[in-house]
């Protein structure tokens, strides 16, 4: 893919994010739009009050699942990072494990979701999460930082994944660990759908096959690579299903 249409697919996300989070700063109503949602029909997101985390009534979670957090087993005095953070949800949830001796960074370069995260941000009073506008691919975070990365259905999104988890390695301390909640299909994608902005919008269009996924991660040095498949089912587009799973890639950083 050339760098045209891989600012011309960003684009067209940056666009239907930035939808989603101005709706939301003046509708808390509802968690997701279904068109950019990398949400199954079958997963509902948890009410910040369910995770005992800050006073806002509902902040929606536009990841594909709601137990990203357990899965990190985050400790207190991590230092955090989460890609692609959006609203916050998961920065917010992450913020109380690692208490005032650690710190969460989340990165988003939607405006929009800076703007809604930071309103909830400082609504609450939160001092120890910080929100920076960027590209996952060119982290505005520093060489050897980072205890855990966390992402919620958000790398699928990027064209270049391998330079997403050059990034990733790179701000990683020595024995720091990667958990991934991302959608990967089952099949390849015929031609005609690569790209789709339908479908790329839906989580699937940039999507790869689990094996690439973790090829790729392997590539870039990461070890000891983990996959937890949580579950599988389509989405349809015109008359074809596309099956996709919705998985878990942990990865360390030797």
């Amino acid at each position: 893919m050339d760098q045209s249409s891989e600012e011309k697919i960003m684009e067209i996300v940056n666009n239907s994010y930035s939808k989603v989070a101005k709706k939301l700063l003046t509708d808390t109503s509802n968690c997701c739009e279904p068109s950019v949602s990398c949400c199954s029909p079958e997963v509902e997101g948890s009410t910040v009050q369910e995770l005992s985390i800050i006073s806002v009534n509902n902040i929606p979670t536009l990841g594909c699942n709601t137990n990203l957090i357990e899965v990190a087993k985050i400790s207190t005095g991590e230092k955090v990072l989460d890609l692609g953070s959006g609203p916050g949800k998961d920065t917010f949830a992450a913020s109380i494990l690692v208490g005032e001796k650690g710190s969460v960074i989340g990165v988003d370069f939607s405006d929009d979701m800076l703007t809604l995260a930071n309103k909830y941000r400082d609504d609450n009073k939160i001092t120890n999460v910080e929100f920076r506008k960027g590209n996952l691919t060119e982290l505005p975070v520093e060489n050897n930082s980072i205890d855990v990365i966390i992402t919620n259905c958000v790398i699928n999104l990027v064209p270049d994944k391998t330079k997403v988890f050059e990034e990733a390695f790179r701000v990683l301390k020595s024995g720091g660990r990667l958990i991934d909640s991302d959608i990967s299909i089952i099949n390849p994608l015929k031609a005609d759908l690569i790209n789709n902005e339908q479908l790329y919008c839906a989580c699937i269009g940039g999507a790869v096959t689990e094996d690439d996924y973790v090829r790729n991660m392997k590539e870039v040095g990461f070890e000891n690579i983990e996959v937890r498949r949580q579950y599988t089912t389509s989405f349809t587009i015109g008359e074809e299903a596309v099956p996709y799973a919705s998985s878990y890639f942990i990865a360390f950083k030797p």
